[in-house]
């Protein structure tokens, strides 16, 4: 049986006690995250996960990783290996979206789901996963085409779709949970001015550059 400890909060740093410890001692993570402070104890301390079959931060740790002329990512070695094709810039942005959803970067925590094992992951925690991008993109969203941020969530619902996706082709997990989990959405069409507003715009000009059909 694992062994079993509790986290306890002092400050802003996570501490934790084992229960097999007799005089409860509490230890720092050394973490201002719980999530990433259970992470430290049960990989460093109790060594609970294994590669592979650990956190979903742990195994996304390198995907979409690409120095120089060879990829460190998995699904991109695995891709170009197989011969199809897959480029550094694609990996790049996938990257940028990886750290910003879901494991977390200097800018952005990471969500919980990262937190979870790989497979106990079910389809209802990428649901939810989904909803809390919609959340956090909706109140910053720049795409006037989109304004719901949606079109970005489905790009990082396929990272977390292609991780997951990897991991079954590994035989790490048996299903993919995040399979097919995009939000539709209806894309904003651009429209056409009228005369009034062409000369609102262009109050001094719109006779010389004319004329206008309609």
């Amino acid at each position: 049986m694992a062994e079993k400890y509790t986290l306890q909060k002092r400050g802003k740093i996570w501490y934790f006690r084992l229960s097999s410890d007799p005089k409860r001692t509490a230890h720092s993570t050394k973490e201002t995250n719980k999530g990433r402070a259970a992470l430290y104890v049960e990989n460093e301390v109790l060594g609970l996960s294994s590669a592979g079959k650990g956190f979903l931060a742990e195994y996304a740790a390198n995907f979409f990783k690409w120095e120089g002329s060879l990829p460190e990512c998995p699904h991109c070695s695995r891709v170009l290996s197989s011969g199809g094709q897959i480029g550094p810039e694609h990996a790049k942005r996938q990257r940028r979206l990886l750290e910003r959803f879901l494991i977390g970067d200097k800018e952005n925590q990471p969500d919980p789901i990262s937190f979870m094992k790989l497979g106990q992951i079910r389809r209802g925690d990428c649901i939810a996963f989904r909803d809390r991008g919609i959340r956090k993109v909706g109140a910053n969203v720049r795409d006037r085409a989109d304004p719901t941020g949606k079109r970005m969530v489905n790009s990082v619902m396929v990272v977390l779709s292609t991780i997951l996706g990897e991991a079954v082709e590994r035989e790490d997990i048996e299903a993919n949970p995040a399979l097919r989990l995009s939000s539709r959405y209806k894309q904003k069409q651009r429209g056409t001015f009228n005369t009034g507003e062409l000369r609102n715009l262009f109050p001094s000009a719109v006779d010389d550059i004319g004329p206008w059909p309609d």
